[in-house]
């Protein structure tokens, strides 16, 4: 992932399909694929289609590319359904991650103030 090599990424997932991989967890590396290719439309229905059980994880992960893309609405909107199925989770973690990625777009807007309240909240 860190190179960004994404046909690599595409070979181990299409082992990891092929092995019995937990299925969430390729559809969240299907839609870090889909991110790393700039397709955020995708990366977003495949997060849709695995619901609420991928966890909050796949929704941060498309909050922070929604932010790297200059998408500041997507980004909100993501880290908020993160938020949201956070709490109903009662994941601190999570809703530790989403707080943190809402500050991180706060502070993409020169809102430093305003991302360290809700840092440090988290």
């Amino acid at each position: 992932l860190r190179e960004r090599d994404v046909g690599a990424i595409e070979r181990w997932v299409e082992q990891a399909t092929l092995a019995g991989a937990d299925l969430a967890s390729i559809a969240r590396l299907r839609a870090v694929i889909d991110l790393l290719r700039g397709d955020f439309a995708n990366a977003e229905a495949r997060i849709a289609r695995a619901g609420d059980e991928a966890g909050p994880e796949p929704l941060l992960a498309l909050a922070m590319g929604a932010l790297g893309a200059g998408r500041s609405a997507d980004a909100v909107r993501m880290a908020l359904r993160a938020l949201a199925l956070s709490i109903r989770r009662s994941d601190a973690r999570g809703r530790s991650a989403a707080l943190h990625a809402l500050a991180a777009r706060y502070r993409a807007e020169g809102r430093a103030d305003d991302a360290r309240a809700l840092a440090a909240s988290a």
